[in-house]
């Protein structure tokens, strides 16, 4: 404990820029200037953890997610940071904001969701870590992923919004030229993720 105590604490002292530019300790919430980017971090607590952070980190590459600004190795190397800009700029939603986010990268990238770490929206974003140059995944361009909020049981959650038109286009095309998804896992991940966010769970 006394170990995990101090790592924490150095952790910590590492270098690091503020996204948002405001301590990440204390902080105003009524003077917050929210932009609606999440980071969001992946950790792999295992011992080939190391390995699973740089094999997802290649996913990110080849895969692009929408709203995906920056991708890099953690400071401890068993993990993937992640900045992922959305369209909400309501930071009393930025709970919901982050779950929805989370839950479209899980089932995106193939990742337990119990692998994510909810981040508040004070986060200090580290300097990215490469193992070899160029590993780190940047997208300056990136277009804002799309979140709505539907009210449920008087409860509010957040959805990934998608055309559904669009969506039953790309099943129908599927089915009419008889496409085995089989052989490509990654296209085949993003069309069933986009529709059980269309769908729901009967996607």
């Amino acid at each position: 404990k006394a170990a995990k105590d101090r790592l924490s604490a150095l952790k910590k002292e590492l270098p690091y820029f503020l996204a948002s530019g405001f301590c990440p300790i204390h902080h105003d919430d009524a003077t917050l200037e929210y932009n609606g980017v999440l980071q969001i971090d992946v950790d792999f607590k295992t011992a080939d953890g190391a390995q699973k952070a740089i094999e997802l980190l290649a996913r990110i590459h080849n895969l692009k997610p929408a709203g995906v600004l920056l991708a890099t190795l953690s400071p401890s190397t068993f993990g993937v940071k992640i900045l992922l800009a959305t369209d909400n700029l309501d930071k009393d939603r930025h709970r919901d904001a982050l779950q929805a986010a989370i839950e479209y990268l899980a089932e995106l990238l193939d990742v337990d969701q119990k692998q994510f770490d909810k981040l508040g929206a004070s986060q200090p974003v580290y300097v990215p870590f490469e193992r070899t140059p160029g590993q780190a995944y940047f997208n300056q361009d990136a277009e804002p992923l799309r979140i709505t909020f539907k009210q449920q049981k008087h409860t509010t959650t957040a959805a990934i919004e998608y055309d559904r038109d669009l969506v039953l286009d790309a099943a129908q095309f599927l089915i009419a030229n008889q496409i085995s998804v089989a052989e490509c896992r990654d296209e085949y991940l993003q069309i069933t993720a986009a529709c059980k966010n269309a769908f729901g769970d009967d996607g």
